[in-house]
């Protein structure tokens, strides 16, 4: 609930040739906080329309401007985990996908395999991984945490990954938002620690 939707769709707007794969917002509510963040204006006023003139001409010039400098790909369809991949391998290979954000990976359905649901979630772990590999792509699986970091005062670690201990394993990286804070969790070959400087005014519109 920190905004991890929000900062995700950031960092692939700022990639050329992005794929934000969401199984939380439709193609539309992810375009109006793209809109919202480009021109200042509640992401809700812009959904339901309530703008004054000055506000829908602001709208209108964002609407432009995205348009021009933005190559982030949508797709809200609720596909399980085999036709998720193989749509992802056919973007990569039709547009140059250069990085997939995964919104979220607990509500991926139709995770293949035997066993139960932990070791479902390390199969579908292990897939984003051999995926990027594969591919040689940025692969961003967002994740939701369990209470535990919250219940007992303390920033979040690996541990706290919901799901499956493999989602930490898995990753090069892994970066927590929490509180209004970022940390590094687990960074291959770098540090990792609370990031110092880090502003990032949570937002007001609707997050998961």
């Amino acid at each position: 609930g920190e905004g991890k939707s929000t900062m995700a769709g950031i960092i692939a707007q700022n990639i050329p040739n992005s794929l934000f794969m969401s199984y939380e917002m439709s193609a539309e509510e992810i375009h109006d906080i793209l809109i919202s963040r480009e021109c200042g204006i509640d992401s809700e006023l812009i959904e339901t329309g309530r703008l004054d003139y000055e506000g829908q001409r602001a709208v209108e010039t964002a609407r432009r401007r995205l348009a021009e400098s933005c190559t982030m790909r949508v797709c809200d369809k609720v596909l399980g985990m085999s036709d998720m991949f193989a749509y992802i391998k056919r973007h990569v290979a039709k547009y140059g996908i250069q990085c997939v954000v995964v919104d979220y990976a607990q509500i991926v359905p139709n995770i293949g395999g035997k066993g139960n649901q932990t070791e479902k979630f390390e199969t579908l772990s292990r897939r984003f991984k051999l995926l990027a590999r594969e591919m040689k792509i940025v692969v961003i699986a967002l994740s939701q945490l369990n209470k535990d970091s919250i219940r007992e005062g303390r920033m979040p670690n690996l541990g706290d990954l919901r799901g499956s201990l493999s989602f930490g394993a898995d990753a090069d990286k892994v970066i927590f938002l929490y509180q209004g804070q970022c940390s590094i969790g687990k960074n291959r070959k770098g540090r990792i620690g609370i990031v110092d400087n880090f502003k990032y005014d949570k937002p007001t519109h609707r997050m998961e």
